[in-house]
């Protein structure tokens, strides 16, 4: 059973969180094509003519040693500037996200996520869409306090 890793993949490297300048950025190299353009984009070529991270596995076993390098190239530009030249290059890779960025999303928005029923709060709505169905808030979520003798009664 691999340890706990945070965010790391323990059988692939790079698959894992790293820090840009202005937030997180999650890349998942899933074959050595994967990494040889990941090398190009960051500019890191000669990680790509080393042979100790020639291939995964060899990746893995240097794990300790090829990650620093590759944060601190990554942490010299904003995470969206990263994303963006990654997924031109076919490098999987995404911005994470917190709850404030998901609900400005534009592709969150343009799918109606986020809906407001009887209540001023935006809830998320279910992400499976039926054609001709339309997706709505079923009931609020209860305000502060509203079930807490239901609650209190059934323990």
């Amino acid at each position: 059973q691999p340890d706990r890793m945070g965010s790391a993949h323990p059988s692939i490297v790079p698959y894992q969180a790293f820090n840009c300048r202005d937030r997180p950025l999650i890349i998942a190299v899933g074959n050595d094509t994967q990494w040889q353009t990941l090398c190009h984009v960051l500019n890191l070529e000669h990680l790509a003519r080393r042979s100790e991270y020639s291939t995964n596995p060899q990746r893995v076993r240097n794990r300790q040693r090829l990650i620093p390098i590759i944060s601190k190239r990554l942490r010299t530009r904003n995470a969206s500037y990263w994303n963006r030249l990654l997924n031109k290059n076919q490098v999987p890779a995404s911005m994470i996200y917190n709850i404030s960025d998901v609900v400005r999303d534009p592709q969150i928005k343009h799918r109606g996520l986020f809906k407001k029923g009887r209540s001023a709060i935006p809830t998320l709505v279910s992400p499976i869409r039926f054609a001709k169905e339309e997706r709505s808030v079923q009931r609020p979520p209860p305000k502060l306090g509203q079930d807490t003798l239901n609650v209190l009664r059934s323990a």
